[in-house]
């Protein structure tokens, strides 16, 4: 409350009366506060008996450290949410007077992904019992022992988003660390996973459509938005019929545009497609098969025509099915927040290292896909943690079950 000057009122004074006062709002700013949060725990003996009490101490998930569950929140948040390499916190900590070493900063990333990491597996049990999933993947360099040098790793990701056709299941992303890109990496993730998988055209999801897959054949949808991309740049040097390819894909998209607008059901989405987008994907193809007999197979316009023919089966999902988007970019969103982490930290200081990183932008890229603040989750979680949550009720810890953090951006 600001009053005015004394100087500033009448000589009178004796009629002065209170009225509304202007308010004005100002978005203030802070730095973080590093302290120490001391704990008196008072004890009691008995002169008589001989007995002797304590107050009981609070619980708490990072037990016999010296580091309060509010600081490895915050250290969490600043690596895997803000993209902080630990190095920078060190600056930062230092600053407010806090000296710890990046080798403590690691041990206590590392010790919390280990504590996270039923509840990272319970998210991606909740993801595979879904019959429509994404899926892409993204390195991770990481760091060999003794010998100063990297070997790139990978983060296979799985995305459930049905926000475009009003679904009602929560969106969610889960990652999964692997030593590489073989296929056999896909299949492993996907075990019990049943249903659509949208993908880019990498071969090595091709054998997820095996009828001795395991739980059956996955249907595997392909992505447009990747077939554009071969025309765009033959399009730009002058190419007439580059340039017909994409006013005919621009047409699907023009119709995928209306339906968002309208947010259509999956049914209703199916049958607009069946009626204007079918009959477009036709005469696209059609084109296509004329002009690969009349262009070199080896020139870059018989090579874009040649990819896209080859996955056409897995294109033309998206006109059977409403849950099917036309590309993957849904997927390929969720991975930008870890291609970000990986610019600003180089690499993972080992193999469960790059395990962390998966399970730390899991929980947080599933944060930002519900709208749950990443500090305020790992609070909640962590409380509920130090309280004994059974392992059996883990599930109850996903993000969309936050009560707290729904008002972010």
């Amino acid at each position: 409350m600001i009053e005015p000057e004394p100087d500033q009122f009448c000589s009178c004074g004796c009629g002065r009366v209170r009225m509304v006062p202007q308010i004005i709002e100002k978005l203030a700013h802070k730095p973080a506060e590093i302290y120490i949060k001391k704990e008196v725990y008072q004890k009691y003996t008995c002169r008589n008996c001989d007995r002797f009490v304590q107050a009981r101490t609070k619980s708490r998930v990072f037990d016999y450290t010296r580091f309060d569950d509010s600081a490895v929140v915050g250290i969490l948040v600043s690596k895997y949410a803000d993209f902080l390499p630990l190095y920078r916190l060190e600056q930062i900590f230092g600053r407010s007077g806090a000296r710890l070493s990046r080798a403590t900063l690691s041990r206590l990333t590392l010790k919390a992904g280990a504590l996270l990491k039923p509840i990272y597996e319970a998210l991606l049990i909740d993801i595979k019992a879904d019959s429509k999933l994404f899926a892409d993947e993204t390195r991770i360099p990481v760091l060999q022992p003794g010998l100063g040098k990297t070997k790139t790793c990978f983060a296979w990701a799985l995305c459930r988003d049905d926000r475009r056709w009003m679904g009602n299941k929560p969106s969610a992303v889960a990652f999964h660390f692997a030593t590489s890109r073989e296929g056999r990496h896909a299949e492993a993730i996907l075990e019990g996973f049943k249903g659509t998988l949208q993908v880019d055209a990498y071969a090595g999801y091709n054998r997820l459509t095996r009828k001795d897959r395991a739980g059956g054949p996955l249907t595997l949808a392909f992505c447009w938005t990747h077939a554009r991309r071969k025309f765009e740049p033959i399009e730009k040097s002058g190419s007439i019929e580059a340039r017909e390819v994409l006013r005919r894909i621009g047409e699907l998209y023009g119709i995928e545009k209306v339906l968002l607008s309208q947010n259509a059901s999956a049914a209703v989405r199916q049958a607009v497609r069946e009626v204007q987008s079918k009959p477009i994907v036709d005469d696209l193809f059609g084109y296509l098969e004329v002009l690969s007999s009349q262009i070199p197979s080896k020139s870059v316009l018989g090579e874009a025509v040649n990819y896209t023919m080859k996955i056409r089966h897995g294109l033309r999902i998206f006109l059977t099915d409403g849950r099917v988007e036309m590309d993957n970019n849904a997927v390929e969103n969720t991975i930008r927040p870890l291609a970000l982490l990986r610019k600003n930290a180089l690499f993972a200081g080992s193999e469960f290292g790059g395990k962390v990183w998966t399970i730390m932008s899991s929980l947080i890229g599933t944060c930002k896909l519900n709208g749950v603040e990443p500090h305020a989750y790992f609070t909640w979680v962590f409380e509920k943690l130090a309280n004994k949550l059974p392992l059996s009720e883990y599930d109850k810890l996903l993000p969309w079950h936050c009560p707290k953090g729904l008002t972010a951006i």
